[in-house]
């Protein structure tokens, strides 16, 4: 096998041939990105999105994914090339990233799962074998040159939830063991209706070492587990920026305790900038119930109305008054005629919100703090300086036009609406020095009869807020 490196056209060897190009597609819906099976098995990942967002900085703000398209099997059958596919796909990841300059950022505390684990995976875990999960995750993804993953108990007890220690160890050791048994279950397209998902495992080697049995095999080290990932497994945790998916807080999907919230809760993640189509409203998506059951493992019993009580309202009590969570949701239930038959989601991306805030502070920050003392003395509120400052720096007026048209604005009694009435002086300049016998009516002589100057200026104000004074 070559070196492989990344450039701005994809994936080049040693020799700058491009191996794999990132490529556009220019016929898929907005924001859906994910691994494809396509009919000849061969396995792509997808993006449609265009535009490019900030990757997760050190402080665990959720990453987000460079849109491109990158097609890792495009030649041999996917089954009697995958090992040697899958190997040659890790590579490519491998020569885009390093242990000190993982795709992920955020470190160990911060989890990933591509989409393909959130919506093709059909095993179910607990609340428990999903913080394991995500532990894990959070380590491959931090660290993708390592072969094998040294996981301490004692650094993720935090996560476990319980403040009894040996409680702690034997409740990990359990789920532990479960989680051990379960193989990733990726649903095929292609495969009749009901057909099982195809099995593939996801480590190599997994154990757990207790205190006890380091002493037994003469090791003086604390309970720990060691993982070998799959080269496949491997490929969808170390993909992120590459295949889209969601990046979260452990410390944050580990205090979910409800099943189905938890679960529900990385399809949030994963769907929070989502758009329908391109002016779209962020974070609003819509799953039928069928699809929602299969996604959150509810059981074929339950009616429309005990998933509204015991799934829906339930998970969104929880993810809502989560302390810093970064997401909160809300939700509809849809009809198709009587019956209800799906769930629009939206979702409200808490830290993109924040900062946006953040931004707006800024910006005020950086105004001219002379215009706004100004408008301040004259009265304005904090909401009508906000317009009337966004009107002086887009007519670019300046200091001596503004007390210019304040005057004029203050010396007519019978304007109602002064912010309004400066906005438009400051738009139209109607009232300049410059042009102002050009812009006034003039029937006497309007620069000595202060009773004629007044009415040109009523004329003059419904001219500009077109209306009756």
């Amino acid at each position: 096998m070559g070196t492989y490196k990344r450039s701005s056209k994809g994936i080049v060897d040693e020799k700058g041939n491009i191996v794999k190009s990132f490529m556009i597609p220019s016929n898929d819906v907005q924001g859906q990105v994910s691994m494809e099976f396509n009919s000849e098995n061969d396995v792509s990942i997808i993006s449609s999105e265009v535009e490019k967002e900030p990757i997760l900085e050190e402080s665990g703000l959720p990453a987000s994914i460079e849109k491109n398209e990158m097609t890792l099997w495009d030649e041999a059958g996917f089954y009697d090339n995958f090992e040697d596919n899958a190997k040659e796909a890790l590579q490519m990841l491998l020569s885009v990233q390093s242990n000190e300059n993982p795709n992920k950022k955020g470190g160990e505390d911060i989890g990933f799962r591509c989409d393909s684990i959130i919506f093709k995976n059909r095993q179910q875990y607990s609340v428990t074998e999903n913080t394991i999960f995500d532990i894990i995750t959070g380590y491959i993804s931090s660290y993708p040159d390592n072969k094998s993953y040294k996981i301490y108990i004692k650094d993720i007890a935090k996560y476990i939830g319980y403040n009894d220690k040996n409680y702690i160890y034997r409740v990990f050791k359990k789920d532990f063991d479960k989680l051990k048994k379960k193989p990733l279950l990726i649903e095929i397209p292609g495969k009749e209706e009901g057909a099982d998902p195809m099995e593939i495992q996801w480590w190599l080697l997994f154990d757990y070492n207790s205190a006890e049995d380091c002493k037994k095999k003469g090791m003086n080290d604390n309970a720990h587990i060691v993982i070998v990932p799959t080269p496949f497994f491997k490929i969808l945790t170390l993909s992120s920026t590459i295949m889209h998916g969601a990046h979260y807080s452990i410390e944050i999907s580990s205090s979910i305790k409800g099943k189905y919230a938890r679960n529900l809760y990385y399809i949030l993640e994963s769907r929070k900038n989502y758009k329908a189509y391109p002016n779209a409203l962020p974070g609003v998506f819509t799953l039928t119930l069928d699809e929602l059951r299969e996604l959150v493992d509810y059981p074929t019993t339950y009616r429309p109305t005990d998933v509204r009580r015991r799934i829906l309202d339930e998970a969104r009590d929880e993810i809502n008054n989560i302390p810093n969570t970064d997401i909160q949701f809300d939700y509809e239930l849809l009809k198709t005629g009587k019956s209800f038959t799906g769930v629009r989601f939206m979702i409200k991306n808490i830290l993109k919100l924040k900062e946006q805030e953040i931004n707006a502070i800024e910006e005020k920050d950086s105004r001219d703090t002379v215009v706004v003392g100004i408008l301040k003395g004259f009265g304005f509120s904090d909401k009508d300086i906000d317009q009337i400052y966004e009107d002086y720096v887009k007519t670019d007026c300046n200091i001596q036009q503004l007390t210019t048209f304040l005057s004029k604005t203050f010396s007519n009694e019978k304007v109602k609406h002064k912010a309004s009435y400066l906005c438009k002086l400051m738009e139209n300049g109607l009232y300049s020095e410059n042009n102002e016998s050009a812009s006034v009516p003039s029937k006497k002589n309007v620069f000595v009869n202060f009773e004629q100057r007044e009415n040109d200026y009523d004329e003059m104000e419904r001219a500009l807020l077109g209306k009756s004074i």
